[in-house]
């Protein structure tokens, strides 16, 4: 896929704050504000998607811009219940799609209790020489 055929799968608009990597986000190259964007597992995620999560790529989208107006240091995303607002969806719907996000390789779970953030490989933001995601402790799979 091009990165416009990319850009326009996850439906973002000319002036969302990405910058694109062929790869996982080189730190230096990412100006301060802006999220720095692994376009290979984006690309990935849009053509092997699930046909019955329709709202997958808004709510990537939508986590991915979240990092940067709700940062969090562990490189959380929106809470499930503000992102269920914004995108107009049931809040049971969410999980199901951070679960799915999460087999993909884009998310994973931080806590037991349903919060997640970005692969550090995925998407990584600078703010003034500062970058977050900063790699949380990962669970084990037998907890």
């Amino acid at each position: 896929m091009t990165r416009d055929e990319i850009i326009k799968g996850l439906g973002a608009q000319p002036h969302d704050p990405f910058v694109w990597f062929d790869g996982p986000p080189v730190l230096e190259q990412i100006p301060p504000g802006t999220v720095g964007v692994n376009s290979i597992k984006i690309a990935s995620v849009i053509e092997n998607r699930p046909s019955r999560y329709v709202n997958l790529l808004p709510m990537l989208r939508m986590s991915l811009i979240g990092l940067i107006y709700d940062p969090q240091l562990d490189g959380g995303i929106l809470p499930l219940q503000m992102l269920a607002d914004r995108l107009g969806v049931s809040r049971f719907t969410i999980p199901r799609n951070c679960v799915v996000l999460e087999e993909m390789g884009l998310f994973y779970k931080v806590t037991k209790n349903g919060r997640y953030a970005v692969e550090p490989d995925t998407a990584l933001v600078v703010f003034h020489d500062l970058f977050v995601p900063l790699p949380a402790k990962r669970l084990r799979k037998d907890d």
